[in-house]
């Protein structure tokens, strides 16, 4: 595949809603073909959707293949505290803080950190009534 044409199949991805990742997916899969870039955009787009259960099979996949980006993890925080999840969203922050340390290209969004703050203030409100 030249140059142009995978910028052409990069720049439609981005453009492609959850429903066509998810066929592009499959039709990758059929044609025994690497989906692994698509998979990381579908990924994404379930994070961004807080579709929490979908995301964690795709995640299950890129950890099977020790593939799963700080960036991932990332997106995954995000919907961990946005569901209301304080458990995992503790555990993964842990990890988080260690792959901040140590990926040179990389770091924490500091806004999802206001985030877990303020989710942990309501849970301790919840604790004390």
């Amino acid at each position: 595949m030249n140059f142009c044409c995978e910028w052409l199949v990069l720049f439609l991805q981005r453009e492609m809603d959850t429903q066509a990742l998810e066929c592009h997916a499959q039709e990758l899969h059929a044609k025994a073909l690497n989906p692994r870039g698509t998979l990381r955009r579908l990924f994404i787009k379930y994070c961004q959707e807080n579709e929490l259960e979908k995301a964690l099979e795709v995640k299950a996949h890129f950890e099977k293949l020790g593939q799963l980006s700080p960036g991932m993890k990332g997106s995954l925080f995000g919907v961990y505290i946005r569901k209301g999840n304080l458990e995992a969203a503790s555990e993964l922050y842990k990890e988080l803080v260690t792959l901040a340390k140590t990926a040179e290209d990389w770091s924490m969004d500091l806004h999802k950190l206001l985030d877990l703050v303020t989710l942990m203030a309501k849970h301790d409100q919840r604790q004390g009534e």
